[in-house]
């Protein structure tokens, strides 16, 4: 792993292996975040390089959820339902 600074517009990580020409380094957080994006683009028809073009651009932000805390987001918007509340 090399000490180069990941090229996504507000991270601070410098200890990125994966090298684009076109967008430049990139560190392991980012790259997982982009293949999440990447895949829920999939059948969006969206360009992929414009997907990138435009991850790369925006933010990092630390207030995102990470994927660890996104079942208990997702659990808290959609419990799970009861079927003893509509059984007689």
């Amino acid at each position: 792993m090399g000490v180069m600074a990941c090229f996504r517009n507000g991270c601070n990580n410098i200890m990125c292996d994966r090298y684009s020409n076109e967008f430049g380094y990139i560190c392991n957080d980012c790259f997982s975040e982009l293949i999440d994006i990447l895949m829920a683009e999939a059948n969006s028809g969206k360009n992929p390089r414009d997907v990138i073009r435009k991850f790369m651009s925006l933010e990092k932000c630390d207030t995102y959820p990470i994927k660890e805390n996104m079942w208990e987001y997702a659990d808290g918007v959609f419990s799970l339902h009861d079927s003893s509340l509509w059984s007689d």
